[in-house]
């Protein structure tokens, strides 16, 4: 089921039949769930560094696996448990002055799956620069609110910046995400 609507997404929209952003602005409340304006308003919230208003779109008992084989691989069954044990981690081997732009969306409003593409650029304690080019596949409820993302990241880039600025774990995709790790050693 899950393919099926990315696909669908995708045909819509190399077909040519996306609608302008105040075309999906007025009819969102025709939606059965969040119009991709609503969506976008979502994400741009967080990429602005307004991280709180992006996760009171997220149900506390979301299902988030970060896809791949590195180590923030794995199945995570909370927004407290992805958060820590993603952005806490990070953020404690990354330099000051980062930033995260939102590139696209697609889908929403007839569509409870929608795909959201970003970019992230910021340079690591060692030096490195993490210029992460990322996608997010997100299912919405008819509350507008995140109940499961499949997230798609840069697997040796994540994995190099990690194993540069810190200890390694092994982890993939099918890890279970149970204990909230904290991001020390």
């Amino acid at each position: 089921m899950y393919l099926a609507a990315v696909f669908k997404l995708l045909a819509v929209r190399l077909v040519g039949l996306a609608v302008s952003s105040s075309q999906l602005a007025s009819a969102s409340s025709n939606c059965t769930f969040p119009s991709q304006a609503y969506i976008t308003d979502v994400f741009t919230a967080m990429t602005n560094g307004s991280s709180d208003i992006f996760y009171a779109h997220v149900v506390e008992d979301v299902s988030w696996r970060v896809m791949g084989t590195h180590p923030l691989a794995g199945h995570y069954t909370s927004k407290v448990a992805f958060y820590n044990s993603t952005t806490v981690r990070l953020s404690k081997i990354e330099a000051p002055g980062g930033s995260t732009s939102l590139v696209r969306v697609i889908g929403g409003c007839d569509e409870e799956w929608s795909v959201e593409e970003m970019l992230g650029s910021v340079t690591m304690l060692n030096g490195m620069p993490f210029i992460n080019q990322y996608s997010w596949s997100t299912r919405w409820n008819e509350n507008g609110e995140i109940v499961e993302v499949r997230a798609y990241v840069d697997s040796a880039l994540v994995t190099r910046v990690i194993t540069e600025n810190e200890a390694i774990t092994g982890s993939d995709y099918t890890t279970e995400r149970t204990v909230i790790f904290d991001g020390t050693y």
